[in-house]
């Protein structure tokens, strides 16, 4: 009895464990469910950083979308990538096509050296060449200014001789032989200039020639040749003229050097993604990796590449997620076995000590039966000798009985014997696979609530222990204050140093609020540049006086990066709990708090209203 009572306490005791085990897998797959998550919106957010540059990649753009709204599997998702990519491919040989084209500048100076100026103004025009070879393509609304100036000051030179002659004629003087004229020829041999109107025409048009392969003005173009091939006068050149230069003065675009291109705009995201992403150590040369990659901006970003690594990045994750799983599914089964195989020897065991009783009950109505019959004996013999004889064949019989029930008996003890060891070396076995288990899980448990560059928690931990610290405030009503912490221009330091110098600096931060806090605070670092603290027991004035603390340590600890000193600030928002207040509403009112420090200066705490 004592060995069946042992036996259900097992038995409870390793279905604690079983369930203990479960609880853990589901928690393994809500965490990896968040990365994924985080994962499918940062590529969605990209695909939106792309709109407009091309239709059919519009339309591959917004598929993809809809396939991670719809949470489509990976080989759906892989295919469409692979389509865009191929898309993304032809954009860039076109864009590379494009950016060969001649720019305004180098058109300048080819019509320059092309164009026969008069001699007065020849050195003019060969100090002009020179400075428009010399030119930067963004220095190309200067250029556009010099030419025209330089064709403005021949036409007035020329205009104060003959105002009747042409506008060709102007620009590029004739030689006032009579019979070079009749012959068609200067001193030099060349064919003479043409009349001024036709002559006027073929500069515009080749000027317009030389930009017609510009996409970025190319109905402007087709429009002003189709006028300069019909104009009639020399007014209708001039303007037309005119307009041309206008046309190329504001097609120069005025580089925004605060505004990022796409090209640094798709690198930006996907830093702060990869900084965002709370992964295990064997990811980290890999993200490392990525993060050099994209901070190389002496390198054209390989976008296909960029997001098929990303892809992998995702698919391993998922196949680490599944190989953890059935690991831990494997050992479940396995458990399941020896379980059923503890819970197939207690009903053995029960089965062994009801079948004994029977045996038990059996031997007892047998033996009953026989003292029965030596009384009967008794009574009816006739002689001692028959009585003797009767009796004697009454306890033979008994003898017998009691020796069979002790056989079986035996029997049965040796085959429980049996069971035991082999049931005691199987519960050693699983034992010892438990312990194995119990600590790669409680060290999986830890590494999945730990922010693996800065060692302290993790969103995932901050959001276990918001809720309890939540339910103890609301059952008790002790004050509990939120705070939540940004660094200042982290941007900056991630552009000017790098993303090394970013995770150092996010490490310091974290190691200053972790170490000058109570043991009661709870400090996370809740994603990218964001931390939070809980205080339980403080309200937001006295927890403003520790804030102001942190704040200083940060501003004065004197951070440097390769031996270069980096300023590094943070700013805070401090929101306490309140009647009624749910933990989503107390930490907007921190968050708007913070958006508040940040746009009085930075480097300050500000309580919420």
């Amino acid at each position: 009895m004592a060995l069946a009572g042992e036996d259900r306490s097992s038995l409870e005791s390793w279905k604690r464990k079983y369930y203990d085990s479960l609880e853990q897998i589901e928690q393994k797959e809500r965490q990896w469910q968040q990365v994924e998550d985080l994962l499918r919106k940062t590529i969605s957010r990209l695909t939106l950083a792309a709109d407009g540059l091309d239709e059919t990649l519009d339309v591959q753009l917004k598929a993809l979308r809809d396939a991670i709204r719809d949470r489509a599997g990976t080989r759906e998702l892989q295919s469409r990538i692979e389509a865009m990519s191929a898309t993304l491919v032809k954009l860039d040989s076109k864009r590379a096509v494009q950016n060969a084209l001649p720019g305004p500048v180098e058109v300048l100076a080819e019509l320059l050296d092309k164009t026969p100026f008069p001699r007065s103004a020849r050195r003019e025009a060969r100090a002009l060449g020179k400075r428009l070879r010399n030119m930067a393509p963004e220095q190309a609304g200067e250029a556009v200014t010099a030419f025209t100036t330089l064709l403005a000051s021949v036409l007035e030179e020329r205009q104060s001789g003959d105002s009747g002659t042409g506008l060709l004629d102007r620009l590029f003087p004739r030689r006032d032989s009579a019979a070079e004229e009749a012959a068609g020829k200067g001193d030099s041999g060349r064919p003479a200039p043409a009349s001024g109107l036709a002559g006027g025409r073929d500069i515009l048009l080749h000027l317009l020639e030389r930009l017609a392969s510009r996409p970025d003005a190319a109905d402007i173009l087709a429009r002003l040749r189709q006028q300069v091939l019909h104009a009639r006068t020399e007014k209708e050149l001039r303007r037309l003229a005119e307009e041309l230069a206008g046309v190329l003065g504001e097609r120069v675009p005025e580089k925004d050097a605060t505004a990022p291109d796409g090209d640094a705009a798709i690198r930006e995201v996907l830093v702060q993604l990869l900084q965002r992403l709370s992964l295990p150590p064997e990811f980290e040369e890999t993200v490392d990796s990525l993060k050099d990659r994209l901070e190389d901006r002496s390198a054209r970003l390989d976008v296909e590449q960029t997001l098929s690594d990303l892809a992998d990045l995702i698919q391993n994750l998922r196949e680490r997620a599944q190989e953890d799983k059935k690991e831990i599914e494997d050992f479940l089964h396995q458990l399941t076995d020896r379980l059923q195989d503890i819970d197939a020897y207690v009903s053995g065991s029960e089965a062994a000590r009801v079948e004994a009783y029977e045996n038990g009950r059996h031997l007892g109505d047998r033996v009953q039966e026989q003292v029965k019959g030596i009384e009967t004996s008794v009574r009816d013999a006739e002689n001692l000798d028959q009585l003797k004889d009767m009796v004697q064949s009454r306890l033979d019989t008994i003898i017998r009985h009691v020796e069979e029930h002790r056989a079986i008996e035996e029997r049965r003890h040796r085959e429980a014997e049996e069971r035991l060891r082999e049931m005691q070396e199987r519960l050693a076995a699983m034992e010892e696979q438990t312990g194995e288990l119990k600590e790669r899980v409680r060290k999986e448990r830890d590494q999945a609530l730990t922010d693996t560059l800065t060692g302290i928690p993790n969103r995932l931990a901050w959001e276990e222990r918001v809720k309890q610290e939540y339910a103890r405030w609301k059952r008790f009503g002790t004050p509990l204050t939120l705070l939540v912490w940004d660094v200042d221009h982290f941007k900056r330091i991630n552009d000017e140093f790098g993303h090394r110098a970013g995770d150092k600096v996010l490490k310091v931060i974290a190691n200053l609020l972790a170490d000058n806090v109570r043991e009661t605070d709870f400090v996370a670092r809740y994603g990218g540049e964001e931390f939070t603290v809980l205080m339980p027991g403080a309200d937001p004035e006295a927890a403003r006086g520790v804030a102001e603390k942190l704040r200083a340590a940060v501003e004065h600890c004197g951070f440097h990066y390769k031996g270069d000193e980096v300023p590094i600030t943070i700013s805070c928002g401090i929101a306490g709990f309140r009647d009624g207040d749910s933990v989503e509403a107390v930490f907007e009112r921190a968050d708007r708090a913070l958006y508040q420090a940040k746009a009085e200066g930075r480097n300050r705490c500000v309580v919420a209203d």
